[in-house]
């Protein structure tokens, strides 16, 4: 697993969850969403496909965010991290993914570092320097999303990087040449650098309202 994760920059756990843990962990995540949501409605009507800090203490009682936490830090999850990242990872966040207010909402290219008030130079030695990971849970069925496989080692090409930052008449959400549909199902856990180029896919009649939890860790 690990070799394909340093090559292709992801791979895919079947049947890694059990029902009982994802629907304790349905539960509570709901009950963020539905205060999150509440208290971010131009937000989530403007485009948003995701919320973080789904551990914080703004939306979750103590006891709901523990049952976040002692997940998080189940064997399930940590025996594969150990594999990634085998030196004092550290955890970052925890993100809940959904269909935007409008489904015919389009996909958009990117990577996470983009996001970051950081220089194109800076941004092209931090992805070989840090390795942030994406642990992709499903909690119903849903859609997944597009890699760029092998990306996460290397920049962009100029198509690559004209689609993601929208230049020379591309858009984001233009189609990419070598990108890789992945479909992790309910109880299978998805493992992939957010270094990579990559996409989530939303909307449509096919998808749902909860996608997934991710937690991000780095060296």
């Amino acid at each position: 697993m690990i070799a394909d994760y340093k090559q292709n920059g992801f791979y895919l756990v079947k049947d890694r969850f059990g029902n009982s843990a994802l629907s304790n962990l349905e539960d509570v995540i709901l009950r963020f969403h539905e205060k999150w949501r509440g208290d971010n409605v131009s937000h989530y009507r403007a485009g948003a496909v995701n919320s973080a800090y789904l551990t914080g203490t703004k939306y979750l009682e103590d006891e709901d965010r523990m049952v976040l936490f002692k997940f998080i830090t189940t064997s399930m999850v940590l025996d594969i991290l150990q594999e990634i990242i085998p030196d004092s990872p550290a955890f970052m966040n925890t993100q809940l993914f959904f269909n935007p207010f409008n489904l015919e909402q389009k996909n958009y290219w990117h990577r996470d570092i983009q996001y970051n008030d950081y220089s194109v130079e800076y941004q092209k030695k931090a992805i070989k320097q840090f390795n942030v990971v994406h642990f992709r849970i499903p909690l119903r069925s849903e859609p997944g999303l597009e890699v760029i496989p092998g990306s996460h080692n290397r920049w962009d090409t100029d198509e690559e990087y004209h689609t993601r930052m929208q230049k020379n008449g591309r858009k984001n959400s233009d189609e990419l040449k070598s990108s890789c549909r992945l479909q992790p199902g309910v109880g299978d856990l998805l493992v992939f650098s957010a270094n990579m180029i990559h996409r989530g896919i939303y909307g449509g009649t096919g998808s749902c309202l909860i996608s997934c939890s991710a937690i991000h860790t780095r060296i």
